[in-house]
């Protein structure tokens, strides 16, 4: 029998509108989903109600940034099924849309319906004139976005620029960002000025890779969070189980156990190309338990798992823990919690990719289910993977004809 679920109920200030404060009431579940909900936008005069709002920020028609100025092309995305779905955590509805119509913010609405949603309204984007699109999601949503966007499009250079509203589950960019909940995110959304481009990366994959949930095949992705293989792809394709989305973050945990059941000792071997083309070895080792490669800081709340990165600078960095035994594996996969305690263990290797050449992965494993690779959360699968190579590099967007930005990042 299940225990009762316990509901905190909680405000919190956002900003001054026209010297009226605006709060946002919400209830907290402590249940596994760990879900803030049921949010109210609750105006308060502070000197009536002696509530703390006297540090927030003010705005006001006049001072919008520039990405919610009229004449701009405003979309709001709400990927429904991201995290753990919405139920009662309607956010658009109860907050963003009020505030939107308080500073006469213009904009069009929709909800994702499938995974083609997003790469459908990305497509379709009018590449000639500045888009702003506040995705209420996770990584995943972002990842479709411009993975979807017309790289063809050659006419005059315009902005995409991009506000995430965190309502994924790892969170891995707004928490990189410095944003650790959608009401920060909020008020990025509403008062950020800075913006800069979101660094991108490729991924090459072998003749006959497919993504194994739908069987697509896939020969490159573009990404800008990590490309994983070893436990830490099998983890994200468990952690995928419809029925363990309610449990958010905690699912990780639950398909980390689960992948901790098979065998370890993944079999892959690194070595670096060279803008010249010289090939050479990247490291020695060869049998790995955790292998990333990682352009952010964090990949969820808390998780740092590359203190030296910087989610603005265009640099990958390659994270290896050797194999070993259960119970070792365990304490270092989890130190990344503690401030990234694993850089200190002796079985984790730590560096970065130059930039300009191109990490070459060879699999050296025969079956299709241990060589799994997890792009930004997408798992693909290679068939009769044994010597077969998987190409990463760094992703020149200057040919664009479009800047991809994220509003908040300096």
């Amino acid at each position: 029998m299940m225990g009762k679920v316990h509901h905190t109920e909680l405000q919190k200030a956002l900003l001054s509108i026209n010297d009226k404060t605006y709060f946002v009431r919400y209830t907290e579940d402590e249940g596994a989903s760990k879900a803030h909900m049921n949010y109210e936008l609750v105006e308060h005069k502070l000197m009536e109600h002696g509530l703390d709002g006297t540090n927030v920020p003010s705005i006001s028609k006049s001072t919008l940034p520039a990405h919610l100025k009229p004449g701009r092309d405003i979309k709001v995305v709400d990927s429904v099924k991201s995290g753990v779905g919405r139920g009662e955590r309607e956010l658009y509805i109860s907050v963003i849309k009020p505030l939107f119509d308080l500073l006469g913010i213009e904009h069009s609405y929709s909800k994702t319906v499938d995974e083609h949603s997003i790469p459908t309204l990305a497509s379709q984007l009018d590449l000639s004139r500045d888009h702003t699109i506040v995705v209420l999601g996770g990584d995943t949503s972002i990842y479709e976005l411009f993975n979807g966007l017309n790289a063809e499009y050659n006419g005059e250079r315009h902005d995409i620029d991009v506000c995430i509203v965190p309502m994924g589950t790892g969170n891995a960019l707004a928490v990189s960002q410095g944003l650790n909940d959608e009401f920060e995110s909020i008020v990025n959304l509403l008062t950020a000025i800075a913006k800069s481009p979101l660094p991108l990366y490729k991924v090459v994959f072998p003749q006959g890779s497919k993504v194994a949930s739908t069987g697509s095949p896939v020969k490159e992705m573009t990404f800008c969070i990590v490309v994983s293989f070893a436990i830490h792809a099998k983890i994200v394709h468990y952690s995928e189980k419809p029925e363990w989305k309610p449990f958010g973050a905690e699912r990780f945990k639950m398909a980390f156990a689960k992948a901790l059941e098979e065998p370890q000792g993944f079999k892959l071997k690194v070595s670096l190309k060279r803008p010249n083309g010289e090939v050479e070895p990247f490291t020695a080792r060869q049998q790995h338990a955790y292998i990333d490669f990682v352009a952010t800081p964090y990949l969820e709340k808390a998780y740092r798992i590359s203190p030296r990165s910087q989610l603005a600078s265009p640099e990958l960095y390659y994270v290896s823990f050797a194999d070993q035994t259960k119970d070792e594996l365990t304490k270092v996969v989890t130190q990344p919690y503690f401030n990234g305690a694993h850089i200190g263990n002796m079985s984790t290797e730590y560096k970065p990719v130059d930039q300009g050449s191109t990490a070459v992965i060879e699999i050296m494993e025969d079956d299709e289910d241990r060589t799994f690779t997890c792009v930004d959360g997408v798992i693909v699968s290679i068939p009769n993977p044994r010597g077969k190579k998987i190409l990463i590099k760094h992703f020149d967007t200057s040919g664009l004809h479009y800047a991809f930005n994220i509003v908040g990042l300096q």
